[in-house]
């Protein structure tokens, strides 16, 4: 090999050696880009990851709450349900007495007599009273009413 074809050669090698010194420097630098991207994308992720279980536990917390609230306001309820039937109870009771008090006898007669039915209550026994002139007769669907 000649002097000539010696540096021909020594400046090829030297040419493809710095070729591929600064593809190797391209390569290591995109690399690196693309590392730092993945590390802040990987951060993002892991902010967010931490922001949704922030948000998870208070969801939670929220949701035992709101059942703590709805199960005192079914307490509330319930003992208010008791209490207003025991004051309907009352109230009948009352009204009950009230009304059989203001019942008079010459009221029945005279309701009887203009052909209204009377209904009463005394003792726990219903009583229902109707005019003389009263004659029963079957309501509802043919062939389904008593003697038909």
């Amino acid at each position: 090999m000649t002097d000539e074809e010696l540096r021909d050669l020594v400046a090829e090698t030297s040419r493809v050696v710095a070729e591929n010194s600064r593809a190797i420097r391209e390569m290591r630098e995109e690399f690196e880009r693309r590392w730092e991207g993945s590390e802040r994308r990987w951060e993002g992720s892991e902010r967010r990851w931490e922001g949704s279980e922030r948000r998870w536990e208070e969801s939670q917390r929220q949701w035992k709450e709101s059942r703590e609230e709805i199960l005192a306001s079914r307490r509330e309820t319930d003992r208010l349900i008791t209490s207003l039937e025991r004051r309907l109870g009352e109230i009948g009771n009352a009204l009950g007495l009230y009304t059989e008090s203001m019942f008079q006898p010459s009221l029945r007669t005279q309701a009887l007599n203009q052909g209204l039915f009377l209904a009463t209550v005394k003792d726990d026994v219903f009583e229902l009273s109707t005019p003389d002139d009263f004659v029963p007769r079957p309501f509802g669907l043919r062939g389904l009413s008593p003697g038909s």
